[in-house]
């Protein structure tokens, strides 16, 4: 990493403070979802850049993923997994909405961050997905065991990039890069160096 890198490194990273302060929330938030989730055998995971360690500072987007057994039908997924959201979000004294994607999830805002609350179907790794985020988990399982140390910085790096060109985000409204994403490059190729170099070459 060169002394380009490590100054915009230095401006984009948490701090410990922050560290810390983000990881007591999410440690209780856990907890909390847990007792909440636990009469329903529904599981809570933390999935995104928070749970891998890629987080950039100031950044306090949580996705909190409820884990429901394939047992259970979708219509039943669907409403117990807002009973449980709006209860978590309740229980923070939050405010919250109900957002849509493939199906409906709870999007509070608590104690300074913005936390998805989406369930999804617990399924195994070549199992056929039951709703569009059942990989999720999968994802962060993949990034946890394949992304070093050192490459958590590697992977701010490109985000800060990505976000300063405006090709940040995998939603209909940007179309770009998601956080995901930069992470399964940073694994490929190593380094933010690297990336872009192969990437120029595409």
């Amino acid at each position: 990493m060169n002394k380009n890198e490590l100054k915009i490194l230095r401006e984009i990273k948490p701090s410990k403070e922050e560290e810390e302060r983000v990881n007591n929330f999410t440690k209780k938030l856990l907890e909390l979802a847990g007792k909440i989730a636990k009469p329903f055998y529904a599981n809570p995971m933390l999935v995104g850049s928070i749970s891998k360690g890629t987080w950039l500072k100031g950044d306090h987007d949580v996705d909190l993923f409820i884990v429901f057994r394939k047992k259970i039908e979708r219509k039943e997924l669907e409403e117990l997994g807002l009973k449980i959201g709006v209860e978590i979000c309740e229980r923070l004294n939050g405010t919250y909405n109900i957002k849509y994607a493939e199906h409906p999830y709870v999007r509070c805002k608590a104690k300074g961050f913005n936390i998805d609350i989406v369930p999804c179907y617990k399924i195994k790794e070549g199992e056929k997905i039951i709703s569009a985020v059942d990989r999720s988990p999968l994802h962060k399982k993949f990034v946890e065991e394949n992304l070093k140390d050192f490459q958590k910085d590697e992977v701010r790096l490109l985000k800060y990039f990505c976000k300063q060109i405006d090709v940040y985000g995998a939603d209909a409204k940007n179309n770009g890069f998601s956080g995901y994403l930069c992470e399964l490059l940073i694994i490929n190729y190593g380094t933010f160096r690297n990336t872009l170099s192969e990437l120029s070459k595409a």
